[in-house]
């Protein structure tokens, strides 16, 4: 049910997303296949307009609208399009300064460029120019309704297996939530990295895709006078962060692969021994320090839509260091006690429980080492 919800919440948005991107795809694809093979003749400006229309939050849209007449291989063809929008809007100030050409060609009697599909003489175009400031709109729609939504669809199949699989292991064993989880199946634990690295590639791949023809227009941008400039700026820098998180994100998946933390039993225990083994495919150099880190972490979540709110206080920690150099692979041994009145693992939410979790940093050259290790801490069995 959850994951079901989760998917149809999602839609809307990678709908939105992905309608906008390929809108602003569309529109350049287009302008620069008429600008490149359609035929520039003399048009004749026969009505120009400006139509006016009001946004829902009382803003004002122009559309400029008009007919012209322009001679092909000898005939006489008319058109009423006028630009490759097909729509009235209000973003920079296009629709204004064409109706503006227009109706001083119309005054003063003068012809205006035209753009002549030669396939089809009926199919013409008074202004084929692709609109910057409106990619840019439509790429901030694109990236955050595209990047939610798909990322909401990809949480909820990713919810909808695993929750498949926790669900056939707490009917194999009932009573026992410290094997409800698969990665608890065995005291070896591998660092999970693959998921970050799919997700990364994908926001990457994304976000580029939905702004990458904005790239095209700074140096117009930039000769040209007005805000949209630093606009166009802020927006590809922050696209360039992106991007660059992702890449990080990517790198130290493919750098930590393999990793692992071997303990000599599962589930951990209040008031036992804790001896764990932790082994990674990277040298640690001299200089570098290796922290590791057992700690407890209650999270609480209240209110609901924009109250909504999740604490997290920690319940006990115990820290240790291992300065290098290490070589890849070494083994480096975490010793401590967990307190007898430690609180148990809680299997609720992510936003609601008690989880334990095995923490390895490391400040190194290039890309840092985080790792997390989710551990299962019980008493003993229980009662189905």
């Amino acid at each position: 049910m959850g994951s079901g919800c989760l998917t149809l919440f999602g839609l809307p948005f990678a709908a939105v997303g992905v309608f906008m991107t390929a809108w602003m795809w569309r529109d350049l694809i287009e302008s620069r296949t008429i600008l490149s093979t359609w035929t520039v003749v003399p048009a004749v400006i026969e009505t120009a307009e400006l139509e006016r229309g009001s946004t829902s939050k009382g803003g004002t849209t122009y559309k400029a609208v008009g007919t012209f007449s322009y001679v092909y291989d000898g005939r006489t063809y008319q058109s009423e399009r006028v630009s490759l929008s097909d729509g009235s809007d209000n973003v920079g100030h296009f629709q204004q300064r064409l109706h503006r050409e227009m109706k001083s060609a119309l005054r003063s009697g003068r012809t205006l460029d035209c753009r002549v599909n030669p396939d089809d003489p009926v199919q013409a175009v008074l202004n084929a120019e692709w609109r910057p400031e409106m990619a840019l709109f439509r790429a901030v729609f694109g990236v955050v309704f595209g990047g939610v939504g798909l990322s909401i669809l990809a949480g909820g199949v990713f919810s909808y297996s695993s929750g498949r699989r926790e669900r056939r292991l707490k009917a194999m064993h009932p009573g026992q939530p410290w094997m409800w989880r698969e990665a608890w199946q065995s005291p070896v634990l591998e660092a999970r990295l693959g998921g970050y690295m799919i997700t990364a590639v994908v926001v990457l791949i994304w976000i580029n895709v939905s702004t990458w023809p904005l790239w095209s227009a700074v140096r117009t941008a930039w000769a040209a006078e007005g805000a949209f400039k630093w606009l166009l700026s802020g927006a590809l820098a922050l696209v360039a962060v992106a991007s660059a998180v992702c890449v990080r994100v990517i790198i130290h998946a493919r750098k930590y692969r393999g990793a692992r933390l071997e303990l000599g039993s599962l589930p951990l225990r209040p008031g036992a021994p804790v001896e764990a083994r932790l082994y990674l495919p990277q040298t640690l150099p001299l200089g570098a320090v290796l922290k590791l880190a057992l700690l407890s972490e209650r999270s609480v979540t209240t209110g609901s839509g924009k109250q909504r709110r999740t604490t997290r206080t920690t319940l006990w920690s115990h820290e240790q260091e291992q300065p290098g150099p290490l070589a890849p692979w070494q083994e480096v041994v975490f010793r401590c006690r967990l307190p007898d009145d430690a609180e148990e693992t809680v299997l609720e939410t992510p936003e609601n429980g008690v989880a334990w979790r095995f923490e390895a940093r490391a400040k190194v050259p290039g890309v840092d080492l985080k790792l997390d290790f989710e551990l299962p801490v019980f008493r003993g069995p229980k009662n189905a």
